[in-house]
């Protein structure tokens, strides 16, 4: 697969670099074979790496740091569609350009095989399917369920993230009483987030969450990943 890099902010701004995957290592210190993402203090030796795989594109999360895909925290691995936005450390935005494989169509002998399954074997039984469909109808189920206790009011959720700002999250330079002023505006502005999620003023919500984000404009702020899980969920939104 040839994929293109295309650094749209950062240390190599407006820099092209056409790989051959492979399996191709991204980060401070990635290797002879690997793309060096330069000046920037939070990406790691190795943040990350781009492999194919079954034709896909994945990318796969090295660092304790994560890697903000398109916006959203990944922390272990995702399938990257064309155009698709990296954003390593504080500096790097990266876009990545490829033509996706051709999924193969399938042969006409497994269509008929397929056709076989359901008018002989258990799927003919009525009772099989009965079951068989009570059983999606109940998964579906959960899935909404779980769907929507991953939206909770944003209110309600930052609960937690205030208890960890307080308690954990210690950046060097920054005085105690800076970020106690940071932690204060961050609650007004989850406040007015979540009035606008109630108004469904999804714009105004979204520019709320960026806010939030750039209090301290490091991945590893419990700020900035609150804001960056809040942005994601309001992307399903118009």
């Amino acid at each position: 697969m040839e994929v293109v890099l295309l650094f749209r902010r950062g240390p190599l701004e407006g820099k092209r670099i056409p790989l051959e995957l492979g399996r191709t290592a991204l980060g401070r210190e990635p290797g002879a074979d690997g793309v060096t993402l330069p000046r920037d203090h939070a990406v790691s030796r190795r943040h990350g790496e781009l492999y194919a795989e079954d034709g896909q594109l994945v990318y796969r999360n090295l660092s304790a740091n994560g890697t903000i895909v398109n916006r959203r925290i990944v922390q272990e691995t995702r399938v990257l569609a064309p155009g698709d936005e990296l954003r390593f450390g504080n500096a790097h935005l990266v876009e990545v350009q490829f033509r996706a494989a051709a999924r193969p169509q399938p042969q006409q002998g497994a269509e008929q095989e397929e056709k076989g399954l359901l008018s002989s074997g258990p799927l003919a039984k009525p009772l099989v399917r009965v079951v068989l469909v009570a059983y999606l109808v109940g998964l579906v189920a959960l899935v909404v369920f779980i769907e929507l206790q991953g939206e909770r009011g944003s209110e309600h959720a930052f609960q937690a993230v205030r208890v960890a700002y307080g308690s954990r999250y210690r950046p060097e330079g920054v005085p105690q009483e800076e970020l106690e002023a940071r932690l204060e505006r961050a609650a007004v502005l989850v406040r007015k987030l979540a009035s606008y999620e109630r108004t469904e003023s999804w714009s105004e919500a979204r520019a709320a969450c960026r806010e939030l984000m750039a209090l301290d404009s490091d991945p590893d702020s419990p700020l900035y990943r609150f804001g960056a899980r809040r942005l994601g969920t309001l992307a399903r939104r118009r």
